[in-house]
């Protein structure tokens, strides 16, 4: 049975502490992998046609998901689902038992009801379930779908990259027989971007929020996330992302005071040589008047 956070009225309901709010992100990457393809050997992920740098919407939700786990420990209500700690059937199968629901109801009200439970079990349990939504009718213990509060877009750099591999010496040996060859080093290789200035768009649904019980206080720990998103994320071939920009619109309609797309338009980034390396490359302006009326907009970083 799939079923989209059935009946809401049946699930957590809060009062509507969220309005409906888009940001517009931009993320900066130095001598860095922003995200590889494993289907091309890892290398930064790129539109073959404009060669412009891609970094997944998965990816930079991950990146979230870490910072709560890193800030949120053993908090409740902010476990995280997505992770390698268990698998999501025992995730699910846990809310039945914690509840004391038979996933083998034969009754078809009885087992909407079991349904219903236990997907309010884990949407209050789980930050990115509230959050970032998921697919919780996997296995024998049905919880249905839930659509997330937050939906995040792809980022996609403001200008063409290059994507440059390097090659690398390494005074070690993996083998033995290359040991016994008395070979000077071994050979390795990575690949980077030089410089990319990315963006990506960020919604958060009123409506949603208050079906998913995702809170002002949810609200507060994604925004640290996302601000600090790439702090304690450093890596061998990640170790120059930062998040340079973040332009918060807050409607006051919570079904939207203007399309998002108006907004996007609003953030004009314009580079100022042919091949940028550096964030002082671009000129970056909003033109607040601009702004239709019932929006207002901050600027978190």
């Amino acid at each position: 049975m799939l079923l989209t956070n059935i009946l809401y009225e049946e699930l957590l309901i809060v009062s509507n502490e969220i309005k409906k709010m888009n940001y517009v992100v931009l993320v900066e990457a130095v001598h860095s992998n922003p995200n590889g393809d494993p289907d091309n050997d890892n290398a930064p992920r790129m539109d073959p046609d404009t060669e412009y740098g891609i970094i997944s919407n998965q990816c930079l939700n991950r990146k979230i998901r870490n910072q709560v786990l890193l800030r949120m420990p053993g908090v409740e209500g902010y476990d995280i689902y997505i992770q390698t700690d268990r698998t999501l059937n025992d995730k699910s199968a846990e809310a039945y038992n914690e509840l004391g629901l038979d996933s083998k109801a034969a009754e078809k009200g009885s087992k909407l009801e079991n349904v219903v439970a236990a997907q309010k079990f884990m949407l209050k349990k789980y930050f990115d379930i509230r959050t970032f939504g998921a697919v919780l009718s996997t296995g024998n213990f049905d919880a249905g779908r839930v659509t997330g509060a937050v939906q995040t877009s792809f980022a996609r750099s403001v200008h063409p990259i290059t994507v440059q591999e390097i090659s690398l010496t390494r005074q070690a040996f993996t083998s033995n027989d290359r040991f016994e060859k008395n070979a000077s080093n071994e050979m390795g290789r990575k690949q980077i971007v030089p410089y990319g200035l990315y963006v990506f768009y960020v919604s958060i649904s009123a409506v949603q929020a208050a079906k998913n019980g995702f809170t002002a206080e949810d609200l507060k720990v994604y925004e640290t996330a996302l601000i600090n998103m790439f702090e304690n994320d450093e890596s061998s071939c990640r170790n120059g992302m930062s998040v340079r920009g973040i332009y918060r619109f807050t409607h006051e309609h919570e079904l939207g005071n203007a399309p998002f797309w108006k907004l996007k338009e609003l953030v004009h980034i314009d580079s100022k040589v042919d091949y940028p390396r550096q964030f002082n490359d671009f000129d970056i302006c909003v033109d607040e008047a601009a702004i239709p009326a019932g929006i207002t907009m901050d600027k978190l970083v």
